[in-house]
């Protein structure tokens, strides 16, 4: 990028502070007027360039803090509350150059306050907008909390059945197996699994399978109680937590979603049916490991159904 080409990128946000520019511009040619008016031009032998140079110095960098400021950030009151204040120390450090070359009357006195004054006040100033400064990143560094919150949480969402999905499921289990050790409740699980899903893909088109995705889903909803968490595990699979739950009970939320699912979800066309798993969690099950024993007994029951099938 060239030279100019900055130039022009920078113009914009500096367009927005321009009446402050010019305040500034206004006060520093009224405070040297007033200054070499006062005073007389120091002897060659006086000046002091390591002086000079050191001075300079400081009103560059203040110079740079103001156009880095203005150009950071918006026009607001923070802004102007810091504006205010670089400015009055660059105002003071302006003068400060400027008696490097000038010697004010002995009985000006208020010539050294109007020196010190903007310093001071200047400091005040960038001190308070500093704080609300403070102030006002933390409002935004909230909002950006709540965003992340929520795309996070949407993130965790699957999003053609809205459950929730497998990195949430396995955030949850993992949280309802720390209670279950720790406060010995009981707790089950429910792995669900559309038999021959994908032959029905084949057949109908991926659209239609994924509206008998969707109305399992909803079926499913329909189906447990509200304290049980439902999440989709991976294609057409399923699993449904049941915090407090022994195993008598989850066998039965079992046997009426399968019913559930076997009657309704197909809507009058040939039902292939749903293979439904209810575990129970034992006391050194971790989340991997009860996922895996749901894994293998759904396995282990479309291998005896399969046999069973050729039997017929």
């Amino acid at each position: 990028m060239s030279a100019i080409t900055r130039l022009h990128s920078h113009a914009g946000p500096l367009a927005l502070h321009r009446g402050k520019l010019a305040l500034l511009i206004g006060l520093a040619l009224v405070l040297a007027l007033a200054d070499v008016w006062h005073s007389e031009l120091k002897p060659p032998q006086a000046i002091d360039a390591v002086d000079i140079a050191g001075e300079a110095g400081v009103l560059l960098i203040i110079s740079c803090w103001i156009v880095i400021l203005l150009l950071a950030r918006p026009a607001g009151r923070v802004t102007n509350l810091l504006f205010a204040g670089i400015s009055g120390f660059w105002l003071s450090s302006l003068l400060d150059v400027m008696d490097e070359f000038l010697q004010a009357p002995p009985d000006s006195r208020w010539f050294s306050w109007l020196e010190s004054l903007p310093l001071t006040a200047g400091l005040l100033l960038i001190t308070y907008g500093l704080w609300l400064w403070h102030r006002e990143q933390q409002r935004i560094n909230q909002q950006l909390l709540r965003r992340e919150r929520f795309y996070r949480e949407h993130a965790l969402i699957d999003h053609l059945t809205q459950l929730n999905g497998a990195v949430y499921m396995q955030q949850q289990l993992k949280r309802e197996l720390t209670l279950h050790r720790h406060h010995r409740q009981p707790l089950s699980l429910l792995l669900i699994d559309l038999n021959d899903f994908d032959s029905y893909n084949r057949r109908y088109g991926r659209e239609r399978g994924d509206r008998v995705l969707v109305r399992t889903a909803e079926l499913i909803l329909l189906t447990i109680r509200a304290t049980d968490l439902a999440c989709r595990y991976a294609g057409d699979r399923f699993i449904v937590l049941l915090p407090q739950t022994a195993s008598d009970s989850a066998a039965l939320i079992a046997r009426q979603l399968r019913d559930t699912l076997h009657s309704r979800h197909w809507q009058g066309e040939t039902a292939p049916g749903a293979a439904v798993i209810a575990l129970s969690a034992g006391a050194g099950d971790s989340a991997e490991s009860l996922i895996q024993r749901a894994n293998d007994a759904l396995h282990s029951h479309k291998r005896h159904h399969h046999q069973g099938r050729q039997l017929r």
